[in-house]
Parts: structure tokens; sequence; C-alpha cells
């Protein structure tokens, strides 16, 4: 019986040992590994027509429609007022009609880039305040070298062959400012920096 138990149980003696220097540098490797930060995720910002078809789906389908019904709305309230005036400067009733037509297309293409750019650059603080410096360079301009001008107020900018109405940039550039201003006052108050305010309905 004493043989056959010294066939199953090894001999304590002929199992080999590990040298323990290499256990030492084993767990000082894994330590180490577990200190390093994990490596971020390389962002893929190549336009496959998955992101599309995503982008498409999380769309607001009826804000859509809903512009593109005021686009064609005011399309024809404007070719219905314009119509006789065209006609009687370029013999072309559908001429203020189709510049308009021009400037729209040009406004989709805009919104469309604009609607990929991530929200989180938006918020960002130059950008806020580049808005901001623009609302009150275009509003100086106007003011200075501005024309159209009735009542006295200045209404346009002439850049070449264009004429500039200043106010619907400004439109846009003060609200990318004040959402900048926001969210930098919020970004302040959650690290610290800005207390909250007291308010006496709390």
């Amino acid at each position: 019986m004493a043989e056959k138990y010294k066939k199953i149980i090894p001999d304590m003696d002929v199992i080999p040992k590990k040298d323990s220097h290499e256990d030492d540098r084993a767990v000082v490797t894994d330590i180490d590994s577990l200190i390093e930060p994990p490596a971020k995720p390389e962002k893929d910002n190549t336009i496959t027509a998955a992101k599309l078809e995503k982008a498409v789906r999380s769309a607001d389908i009826p804000m859509i429609l809903m512009i593109f019904a005021l686009l064609v709305f005011g399309l024809i309230v404007l070719y219905s007022v314009s119509g006789p005036d065209a006609y009687g400067q370029f013999q072309d009733s559908s001429w203020f009609l189709v510049r308009q037509i021009r400037f729209t297309i040009v406004g989709l293409v805009m919104m469309l880039i604009v609607a990929f750019i991530p929200i989180e650059f938006f918020a960002q603080k130059w950008v806020a305040v580049s808005a901001f410096v623009l609302s009150f360079g275009l509003a100086f301009v106007t003011l200075a070298m501005g024309v159209g001008r009735e009542h006295g107020a200045s209404r346009w900018i002439n850049i070449g062959p264009i004429q500039l109405q200043s106010s619907e940039i400004i439109k846009v550039a003060l609200i990318v400012a004040f959402a900048g201003y926001r969210a930098t006052v919020a970004r302040m108050r959650a690290n610290g920096k800005i207390k909250e305010p007291k308010s006496d309905l709390m």
C-alpha cells in the first residue's frame, strides 16, 4: 500500500521550486500594469453609411418638416410680392425669387454642416468670445459704413456685389455667445470655482 501511495503523491523534493526573485518581478509587473492609465480609444472621425443612417434616424423630423414648410411659404410670399417690381426692373418676374432660392440652398448646406458639429464644440470659451466680438464688430461696421439708411438707421453692408444684412448674422452669433457663456458658468460651478447663488425660494 505504501508503494501505491508513493506513486500517486509525488515526492516534494522532486517538485521544482520557483525562484523568489521571479515571483517579486511578476508581482511588480502586475502592479505597474494596474497603475498605468488605460489607453483611450481613438475616435473614428470617418463618415460612413452607418453613421449617416444613425444621424438620420436621430434627427428631429417634425422640426425639419416645419423648417421646409416655412421656407416654401416664405418663397411663395416673396414671389407674390416682388413679382411686379422684378418685372419692372429686370423684365423677369422671378428674378428676386431665383436669387432667394440660391441663398436658401446655401443656408441649407450650412445647416447640414453645423448639424454634424459636436455640441461640445460650442461650449468652448473661445467660441463664445469670438461670437460676441463678431456681433459687436458687425454692429459697429453697419453703423459706420452701412447703407440703406432710413430714419437715421443703417441696415445693410455692401461686400462687393453682395448686400449683407448684418442683423441676421448677429442673431445667431449672440445665441452662440450667450449659450457658451452659460456653459462656462455651469462648468465653473461644477468645479467649485463659482458658488451657487442663494435664493429665498430654497
